[in-house]
């Protein structure tokens, strides 16, 4: 509670003609103060509301546009909807949440559906938050990447959408890079593969958008800014969907392990 109002008012009141008037100055004080509190809360409550929309509107989009990347080359393979899969048993989406997501892919689908509307809603309630805007983007190019390779069609979609959403073509690219990637990484994990080979301490320099001849300075410096960039707890706070914790903290364990290869190849 702020006292702040009543003491002024009671020594302005005070000053102005005596104890009386310091009553009432104190009284005047004291409503101030009160309207100043509900007007605290008001915006705590604004800020709450405004939150949460943010953030079902994120999910929205992330689900709808999936569908739509995925059937951006006329229809929608085995593999995409096993990476649309994957990325809900990643969240650990309840039954109902599920359904929603699942509702949101086939409306996605939709040859009517208003992809450039939908864009620019993501980025007015995201407020142009570029770590938020990434995160999405490595949704949506994983999606085209279900079925291993990007077809021109879906290329050239996922280029619009990015451009849509503020984010520049070499930008982009790096955020391809990284998820190709990451998803070449966990197709060699599934059958058990674990090599350093020389194309996999490049692909790890290239996840971490540096060159090979860096210094081990600039190493850490990319490694941390890409952590930050991908802090589950940071990207929640600015916008991101709770149920997306899951997803963005398996980001940074990629990008732990890209810098543990490195590392292992400099022997630092």
């Amino acid at each position: 509670m702020s006292w702040w109002g009543k003491i002024l008012g009671g020594i302005f009141g005070y000053l102005v003609n005596g104890p009386f008037t310091a009553l009432l100055g104190a009284l005047l004080g004291h409503a101030l103060d009160s309207l100043g509190a509900v007007k605290k809360k008001k915006a705590v409550r604004r800020r709450k509301i405004s939150s949460y929309a943010a953030q079902a509107n994120y999910f929205s989009a992330t689900f709808s546009v999936m569908g739509h990347v995925s059937k951006a080359d006329g229809h929608v393979s085995a593999e995409e909807i096993r990476v649309a899969t994957m990325v809900m048993d990643r969240m650990g989406l309840t039954k109902p949440q599920r359904e929603k997501a699942i509702s949101l892919f086939n409306h996605g689908k939709n040859p009517s559906f208003p992809i450039e509307r939908v864009l620019k809603k993501l980025r007015d309630s995201c407020l142009s938050q570029k770590n938020l805007l990434r995160m999405f983007m490595e949704i949506q190019i994983m999606a085209g990447f279900a079925d291993g390779e990007l077809s021109v069609t879906e290329r050239r979609l996922l280029l619009q959408i990015s451009e849509r959403l503020g984010i520049l073509r070499m930008e982009y690219q790096r955020i391809e890079d990284r998820v190709r990637i990451a998803m070449n990484i966990a197709d060699k994990e599934d059958v058990g593969e674990h090599t350093h080979s020389e194309k996999t301490i490049q692909d790890a320099y290239t996840f971490l958008g540096i060159k090979k001849d860096v210094s081990d300075r600039e190493v850490k410096k990319a490694y941390r800014r890409l952590l930050s960039q991908h802090h589950p707890d940071k990207l929640v706070s600015k916008g991101l969907p709770e149920e997306m914790l899951k997803l963005a903290a398996q980001k940074t364990h990629e990008i732990r392990q890209a810098y543990e290869v490195i590392c292992a190849a400099r022997g630092i």
